[in-house]
């Protein structure tokens, strides 16, 4: 779930869409004053993909994460369009999407089980002045040991980014 002003986009990743079972849906809600009352919903385009696992909004930018990608979405005269699908340089299999925090122009993804890393990752994504995502650095934990799934959640604002890991304060 994720708010700002008067958006809320609830994650259903579970949710058996148009293209299949499990694409999952993320339902977007505006509050008129007295109710939140449904204004979209945006569905899953891959079977057994997870979207809407972890959501991010700000202002008219929606971040939706899935099992092996991070889809990003803008609002433009009350239409939510796909603008973007990020892929990272992590190999596969890593839960890339499942955790999500957005502030201005930075999005920080958790991937809590990168293969390569054992121990998971997160990686930060700016979006340029052009209008283009892309990846900025990646981040594995340093005290951290496998199964404890860094990166499971993150926080980002400004130029900060904190990443959870089990176990871990």
């Amino acid at each position: 779930i994720a708010a700002d002003g008067t958006t809320l986009a609830v994650g259903a990743p579970n949710f058996d869409g148009p293209a299949g079972n499990d694409t999952g849906a993320v339902f977007l809600y505006e509050h008129d004053g007295t109710a939140w009352n449904p204004d979209a919903t945006l569905f899953g385009p891959r079977p057994l993909d997870g979207f809407g696992i972890a959501v991010a909004l700000e202002g008219n930018r929606l971040a939706i994460g899935s099992t092996f990608y991070d889809e990003e979405f803008e609002r433009t005269g009350g239409v939510w369009t796909q603008t973007a699908v990020l892929a990272s340089s992590l190999p596969p299999a890593m839960e890339f999407g499942r955790a999500l925090a957005l502030d201005g122009d930075h999005l920080l993804v958790g991937a809590p089980d990168a293969p390569s890393v054992v121990v998971g990752a997160a990686a930060v994504w700016k979006l340029s002045t052009t209008g283009t995502w892309n990846e900025d650095a990646v981040f594995v934990g340093a005290d951290v040991g496998p199964g404890e799934r860094f990166g499971v959640g993150v926080a980002v604002q400004g130029t900060t980014a904190v990443v959870g890991a089990k176990g871990h304060g």
